[in-house]
């Protein structure tokens, strides 16, 4: 039988970006820390002139959020991956390598080798930007119907 999550387990493992622009590098730490996210520093200054994602996107807890300071974030599209028949580690990887993040629904066990992903909220080809969200549902292929 297919584990079925709860709203609120599912929205347990996700977090809401907080604002960090304007701030100084080491206020946006705190409130990264505070909403128990990671996160990486690009260029040198102060303040964060600008994040991704963006304040108010919804992503995993432990997630990375990139602060620039004074440095410019990337503005080119990034081309949507085709996920599906992967597994949950191999998507995970896929999308931080493309510069995306990562929502995860349906049966989501990383040390499962029959867990994969079967469709995604945006899909493959789509142009988008950085730090965009994509929404990948898994299930385990050694469930069957009868």
């Amino acid at each position: 039988m297919e584990k079925q999550y709860t709203q609120e387990e599912l929205s347990g493992a996700d977090t809401l970006v907080p604002k960090v622009t304007g701030v100084s590098a080491a206020e946006a730490q705190k409130l990264l820390k505070e909403s128990g996210l990671a996160w990486r520093v690009v260029g040198n200054g102060d303040t964060v002139t600008d994040q991704i994602p963006v304040e108010g996107a919804s992503i995993p807890k432990n997630s990375q959020v990139v602060l620039y300071l004074g440095a410019e974030k990337p503005t080119e599209l990034i081309t949507v991956p085709d996920l599906t028949g992967r597994s949950p580690e191999q998507v995970k990887n896929i999308l931080q390598e493309s510069g995306l993040y990562l929502r995860a629904s349906g049966v989501v066990d990383y040390y499962s080798a029959s867990t994969v992903a079967t469709s995604q909220s945006i899909e493959s080809g789509a142009q988008v930007e950085p730090g965009t969200v994509i929404e990948v549902r898994f299930v385990d292929s050694q469930v069957r119907d009868f």
